[in-house]
C-alpha cells in the first residue's frame, strides 16, 4: 500500500525536472511546454490496457443510449 501512495509524489518529482515517467502496465506520464509557456501534463495509456479495453468483448460495463451509436449528427440530435 505504501508503494502506491509514493506514486503522486514521484511523478511531480520527475515531470517537474522534465522527465517522463513509464508506469508498466499503466501508462507514461509525461510534462509538455506549450508555445505560451502553459505546463501541461500528458497521460498515455499502456497500450495492452487500450488494446484490451478496445477488443469487442473488452467492455463490460451499461451502455447508456446504446441507440445513439452510429448516429449522424441530425439524428442524434432528434433524440434529444
Amino acid at each position: 500500500m505504501q508503494a502506491i501512495q509514493v506514486i503522486p509524489s514521484a511523478l511531480l518529482h520527475n515531470t517537474r525536472h522534465g522527465s517522463p515517467v513509464r508506469i508498466e502496465g499503466l501508462g507514461r506520464f509525461g510534462p509538455t511546454i506549450g508555445r505560451d509557456a502553459t505546463i501541461r501534463h500528458t497521460i498515455a495509456p499502456d497500450l495492452r490496457s487500450v488494446r484490451a479495453l478496445s477488443d469487442k468483448d473488452g467492455y463490460r460495463g451499461q451502455i447508456l443510449n446504446r441507440k445513439a451509436i452510429g448516429l449522424d449528427v441530425a439524428s442524434y440530435k432528434a433524440l434529444l
